[in-house]
């Protein structure tokens, strides 16, 4: 089953029962599409997937499951900032929409309380950015595996959201956000770092099969996370792996 509907900014939305992957469908659309952007949800993904090729899995029905493609007009280097982007839409809609006040772990995904409500994957296919968003909504138990590192809107306030109408006020400010970034990044990155976890905590970092301890001091303003390495400040761009030391 397709439902198919455009909201008042003229974006055009494809809802599915269930798909394998949403970054999936909505990289078959973008290719075959004439739009600039679209977004697909599903109630149900067979195979959902996140970083590192790692498997993205909420029951039917109990999460947000959607991507939204664009295609860009900004440089090509600034497009994996999207994933950052998209972290800081979803928090602030969740705390003006549910009164969660979650913030934004370097470099994709939304925590609260120190476990995982949302996660973020960018794929790139020529010029197409895909971004896929997961957010666990109406989950009320996790896998004995998940219980202690995973949270959803229901276990933290006790409200069943309407999916449809908090997914289209996430698309609504993540385009904000990207059009800021253009206009006025300064002023929006200030509001990304003070969402910023890891901001002055120490953390294992794991890049080429290397791990080591180190600080956060900061982001900058292309979304690299800056940390002090033996006394001297240094750029991270991506990483394999980071945790919040405990």
């Amino acid at each position: 089953m397709i439902r198919l509907w455009t909201n008042s900014e003229g974006v055009n939305y494809r809802y599915h029962a269930e798909v394998g992957s949403t970054n999936d469908v909505a990289r078959d659309w973008a290719c075959a599409a004439d739009e600039d952007c679209g977004v697909v949800w599903a109630r149900e993904q067979t195979a959902g997937r996140g970083r590192r090729g790692n498997a993205w899995h909420c029951p039917a029905g109990e999460g947000l499951a959607f991507s939204y493609w664009i295609r860009p007009t900004s440089p090509r280097s600034e497009w994996p900032l999207m994933a950052l982007m998209a972290a800081w839409a979803i928090a602030e809609v969740l705390r003006e929409e549910c009164g969660v006040h979650a913030g934004i772990k370097w470099p994709n995904d939304v925590w609260i309380d120190g476990k995982k409500l949302a996660g973020i994957l960018v794929e790139i296919v020529d010029d197409v950015v895909i971004i896929g968003m997961g957010v666990n909504a109406h989950v009320k138990t996790f896998p004995e595996a998940m219980k202690d590192t995973a949270t959803s809107i229901f276990l933290q306030t006790g409200l069943e959201v309407e999916p449809r109408d908090l997914i289209e006020k996430i698309i609504l400010s993540l385009r904000r956000a990207l059009s800021e970034l253009e206009s006025d990044r300064g002023r929006l990155m200030d509001q990304v770092r003070s969402r910023c976890l890891l901001r002055g905590r120490w953390v294992r970092l794991k890049t080429q099969g290397e791990e080591r301890e180190i600080e956060v001091i900061g982001m900058g303003d292309r979304g690299e996370l800056w940390v002090m390495h033996h006394g001297q400040p240094e750029a991270i761009w991506q990483a394999d792996e980071i945790r919040p030391r405990l």
